[in-house]
C-alpha cells in the first residue's frame, strides 16, 4: 500500500497539482498582461462532490480520467488528469483586446500561494504522524 492510497493525502496530492498548476496559469496572465488580444485563463478546480464520492467508496473519478495508450509503448502516465485549463470571460477589455487585470491576477495568485503553503503544511504534518505512529512515538 502506497502513502498515496490514503484518502486523505491523495486528496491533498490532487489539490497540491491543482494549486502549482493554477499558479503556473496566474503568471502566465500576468506575463501576458501586455499581450493585444490575450483572453486570462485559469484552472478549473477539482470538485469536492468527487472526492467525497471517490473516498466513500463510489464510482471512482480516477478511474474515468485513468490514461489509454494504443501503443504498447506509450507512456502510462500515474492515473491523475492535470487539472484542466479554461479560458475565463472577458469583464473588461483593454482597447488592445487584452482581458488580463494585473491587480486580479496578483490577487488571485497570492491566494493560492498561500492555499499551496497551506496544503503542503497539512501534507508534511500528516507524513510526521505517520511516522511517529510508526516509530511507537519515539
Amino acid at each position: 500500500m502506497s502513502v498515496n492510497d490514503l484518502p486523505l493525502l491523495s486528496d491533498l496530492a490532487q489539490r497540491l497539482t491543482y494549486l502549482s498548476a493554477r499558479s503556473s496559469v496566474l503568471t502566465e496572465n500576468i506575463a501576458n498582461a501586455d499581450t493585444p488580444g490575450y483572453r486570462a485563463k485559469d484552472v478549473k478546480a477539482p470538485a469536492f462532490s468527487d472526492a467525497v464520492r471517490r473516498n466513500q467508496g463510489g464510482s471512482s473519478v480516477r478511474s474515468a480520467r485513468t490514461l489509454q495508450v494504443s501503443d504498447p509503448r506509450h507512456q502510462r502516465g500515474n492515473g491523475r488528469a492535470q487539472p484542466g485549463v479554461e479560458t475565463r470571460q472577458v469583464q473588461s477589455a483593454s482597447v488592445s483586446g487584452n482581458g488580463v487585470s494585473v491587480e486580479r491576477e496578483t490577487m488571485a495568485l497570492s491566494q493560492t500561494r498561500m492555499e499551496y503553503g497551506l496544503a503542503a503544511r497539512v501534507y508534511s504534518k500528516s507524513i510526521d504522524l505517520m511516522r511517529l505512529a510508526i516509530s511507537g512515538g519515539r
